[in-house]
């Protein structure tokens, strides 16, 4: 059980509250959602609550936190650790191993268990998780998604029976979500107590006891899931969708032939160096307009993004841009890396939009400009904060900013809308509308429904047969 009594907190560098007098209880065997707009507070509760706030952030914490009825003050983060499990929006910063099985084994080698209850406690999560495929593959080489279900077997394997889940279905295909949602349903039932934080809240309809609205650091509403499915709410709080229709099927195909293209591939082939083959006879062309990329967890769709901007080399064929000729892929294009930590570097907001519009024009930008286009992603007060204290929806923002500070002929966004709340979502399909005039072609990598849900799209298909 985890109980929050009276808390708030301030950080060690700011004057203003992240929380405010927060209160509430998540029972054994209970499912609770925690939502609400970006940077209102909800990843400061998870760290309060595991301990990293104040004991590695710093700062002031008022009010109690309690783990099965023990007091969190009172232990120190090897003792919370121990009683709560976490796994964060960016799992690929808490492993420590090179392979999925070695990851799963250190944590349990950690607790001192015995050789053949490690190995007990392994093959249930291997296969719990249906992580057979992957046990000895490289944790670098795995897609964002199939890093989450390692991190969270990992935490099973542990037996802490309180879990905590940051943005879980961030980066998952449809149906490892719901995949996701009956293992949670099960746990569930086993008496398990799980906090989740998610801005997507349609895969938790039939699971979820109870539903949190955090605003400003404070709990403002709270109640069963039907409380999202409220019109007024979701706008007042930037909420998305309650219930959302799966309308991939609908989508229509991109020509692999067109002429009309922007970027198109010929008999595409690649292979790691390991010997995996990713594609072995890819043909695509992507036409001006905004189109999705789709297909399951590590079918090889940031690969592909990532062998158009020269990022990766081509094992056999060729990739092109339509015009001009003689350019760099990274001199047409620009491309939103899934995990945004990649792609900050500088001291300040400002200064990652300035110094791609430099990087771009050959000049320094005007101040104006730089913060016109802060202002169209809703970033402007944050302009001074340094990029790594932003919010993982906020760094999502900011890295598609620096993205169009280039005015690229060709954007490709992998997974944009992951960590985004309702309201920075439709901001951002507003900004995809406008850049895709004038002759431009955006490419978004997306699992996300609600995003495919009500815009008129084309769809490159990645599937088994075609990879």
């Amino acid at each position: 059980m985890i109980e929050v009594k009276n808390v708030s907190y301030t950080y060690s560098d700011s004057k203003e509250k992240a929380l405010n007098n927060v209160s509430f209880t998540v029972n054994d065997g209970e499912i609770v959602l925690c939502t609400g707009r970006s940077g209102c507070g909800k990843s400061t509760v998870i760290r309060v609550i595991n301990g990293l706030c104040p004991s590695y952030y710093g700062g002031t914490l008022e009010g109690s936190v309690s783990i099965d009825s023990e007091i969190t003050a009172s232990m120190d983060l090897t003792g919370i650790s121990r009683k709560v499990g976490t796994l964060f929006q960016d799992p690929e910063r808490q492993f420590f191993a090179l392979n999925v099985e070695d990851e799963i084994v250190f944590a349990l080698e950690w607790m001192g268990l015995s050789r053949d209850e490690i190995k007990r406690r392994l093959e249930s999560v291997i296969k719990r998780f249906s992580l057979e495929d992957i046990r000895n593959n490289s944790i670098a080489a795995l897609s964002e998604g199939q890093k989450q279900k390692v991190g969270l077997a990992e935490i099973v394997a542990l037996h802490g029976k309180n879990i905590i889940l940051d943005e879980p279905t961030a980066n998952l295909d449809p149906q490892s979500t719901e995949d996701l949602a009956r293992l949670l349903f099960e746990l569930k039932q086993e008496g398990y107590c799980i906090f989740i934080v998610d801005h997507r809240h349609y895969w938790l309809n039939a699971i979820a006891d109870r539903v949190l609205i955090m605003s400003n650091g404070k709990i403002e509403k709270e109640g069963n899931f039907s409380i999202l499915d409220n019109a007024s709410l979701q706008k007042e709080y930037g909420l998305r969708k309650a219930y959302v229709t799966d309308r991939r099927a609908l989508l229509k195909d991109l020509d692999p032939n067109g002429d009309d293209y922007v970027v198109k591939g010929e008999h595409v082939a690649f292979s790691y160096k390991d010997g995996k083959t990713i594609f072995k006879d890819l043909n695509f062309a992507v036409p001006e307009g905004i189109n999705v990329l789709i297909g399951e967890n590590g079918i090889g769709k940031t690969t592909l993004s990532r062998l158009i901007f020269g990022l990766e080399k081509l094992s056999g064929g060729k990739i092109e841009f339509k015009e001009p000729k003689g350019k760099k892929p990274l001199q047409l294009g620009s491309i939103v890396l899934q995990n945004t930590d990649y792609q900050l570097n500088m001291q300040t907001v400002y200064q990652e939009v300035a110094i791609c519009m430099t990087l771009a024009e050959g000049v320094k930008p005007q101040p104006g400009k730089v913060m016109e286009l802060l202002e169209k992603l809703d970033l402007s007060a944050l302009s001074y904060r340094h990029p790594q204290s932003l919010s993982g929806g906020q760094k999502q923002r900011l890295v598609i900013a620096c993205a169009l500070a280039k005015n690229p002929q060709v954007l490709v966004l992998d997974e944009p809308t992951s960590g985004l709340d309702g309201a920075n979502m439709q901001r951002i399909k507003n900004i995809l509308h406008d850049y895709a005039k004038d002759g431009r072609a955006a490419l978004v990598i997306t699992h996300d429904l609600e995003l495919i849900d009500d815009m008129n799209l084309k769809a490159l298909r990645l599937k088994k047969e075609s990879v």
